[in-house]
């Protein structure tokens, strides 16, 4: 599961199922992106990567897809990029032997 919890009164804001575990988020202005070893969110097809809306948890169409057996281990959010490490070779459909960058993604 991924969930998120308001702190002001401690009550679940929203909840979502993952069909394997979360290894690593990120948090932006505008995206909440989890790597793992997932198959789909909330029964949105999304191969070891995923980006939610961290307001609602509503599942974002960003979808690059990792080709992996164990998943994606780290994400980090820089200043002008998102980076992506794990045990993949093939993300967005290119050869990203483990390590991906997705630029744009502050």
């Amino acid at each position: 599961h991924a969930a998120a919890w308001a702190p002001s009164s401690n009550t679940p804001r929203w909840d979502k199922t993952l069909d394997g575990d979360v290894n690593a988020v990120a948090l932006t202005g505008g995206a909440l992106y989890l790597g793992g070893h997932f198959h789909s969110v909330d029964g949105h097809p999304r191969e070891k990567l995923a980006a939610l809306d961290p307001a609602t948890g509503a599942v974002d169409p960003w979808n690059p897809g990792a080709d992996s057996v164990a998943g994606v281990y780290a994400v980090r959010a820089g200043s002008n990029a998102l980076h992506v490490g794990g045990d993949f070779t093939v993300v967005g459909g290119r050869s990203q032997p483990r390590y991906a960058q997705f630029p744009g993604i502050p």
